[in-house]
């Protein structure tokens, strides 16, 4: 089963070492004092490795771990301490002011962005997040403004930073990352009596499936690979996703390894992984990889050999002799 094979891939890339934080593109660094005033805020782009040597070098946001996160749907929903700017900061980048989002919507999403870090303050009493907290409250009250940077698009990412901790994001702090991973251990009512079709272990079926990005004709917000959202996709009596029942960490394990091979440069850590796909059509990819570990070589070798690289192809023969 293909799940399988991903969820096998996941494992052996060791893509979820730590399950509850992810690698995502932080565009923008917001840093406050000890006293929640705002000090600036601060790009990450840069050009990386695979963009050296091009004519027209683009720059890229660098990737940090962040809570790990399921997929957004049309309802509001703020996810923890990395967010879009509407979110927050409750500000719409928006250049056109006839396409930025209503201001009551801006402070509802505001407001449950301000909501996750003030639980999370109540329970870690960490100096970071009171900071932070209060930097976000004097924004709410107009006792602080937020400018912008000019180049800030609707969809990056911002995180914080707690001024005395240099370049660590709030969310590396160690109380609110133990805050985290014991909201993420916190099991569903009830131990769950069915198995999932991916590890074959006892669960209570998730609801949703993260979103699988750089899908070819899909979203910019990602496409749900696991969806049960119309009767016809249902059968013997089943709702939504019992039809496939498939754990947590199975479907983010799943999700995750699409996300990598679907990318063109994924990080992981201080490393880039090989790419893993090849794009067909304006609505095709191809994804390769390998299930053992000493076929690495010539998985790294197979885009080359269908683009007809000569020096891949030369490289291929080669080790075929040696």
């Amino acid at each position: 089963m293909i799940l399988q094979a991903l969820y096998q891939l996941a494992q052996s890339e060791g893509l979820m070492a730590d399950p509850d934080f992810e690698p995502k593109p932080v565009a923008w660094l917001v840093r406050v004092s000890r006293e929640g005033q705002l000090l600036g805020i601060e790009g990450t782009h840069h050009i990386p490795a695979e963009e050296e040597g091009k004519k027209k070098p683009r720059p890229f946001p660098k990737v940090f771990d962040v809570p790990r996160e399921g997929g957004r749907t049309s309802g509001d929903r703020a996810f923890f301490l990395c967010d879009k700017a509407e979110y927050a900061l409750g500000i719409d980048p928006e250049k056109d002011v006839k396409k930025r989002r209503p201001a009551e919507k801006l402070a509802n999403r505001f407001s449950l962005f301000r909501e996750r870090v003030s639980q999370c303050l109540e329970v870690t009493q960490d100096e970071g997040i009171q900071a932070i907290h209060a930097f976000l409250e004097d924004v709410a009250a107009d006792r602080q403004t937020v400018p912008l940077p000019a180049e800030c698009a609707s969809n990056d990412l911002f995180s914080f930073v707690f001024a005395p901790d240099l370049d660590l994001l709030v969310t590396e702090r160690e109380r609110v990352r133990s805050y985290w991973k014991s909201l993420r251990s916190q099991a569903p009512e009830g131990m769950g009596d069915t198995h999932c079709i991916v590890s074959g272990k006892l669960c209570v079926p998730e609801d949703l499936f993260p979103p699988v990005k750089r899908v070819p004709g899909g979203t910019t917000s990602g496409v749900a690979l696991v969806s049960f959202n119309a009767g016809a996709f249902e059968s013997y009596g089943w709702k939504g996703n019992q039809n496939a029942p498939i754990s947590r960490d199975a479907s983010e394990a799943c999700a995750t390894a699409l996300n990598r091979l679907l990318h063109p440069a994924y990080h992981q850590g201080e490393h880039t992984l090989p790419r893993r796909n090849l794009r067909l059509s304006a609505d095709t990819a191809v994804c390769f990889w390998s299930a053992q570990k000493r076929e690495d070589d010539f998985a790294s070798a197979f885009a080359g050999l269908l683009a007809a690289d000569p020096n891949e192809v030369k490289d291929v023969y080669r080790a075929i002799c040696r």
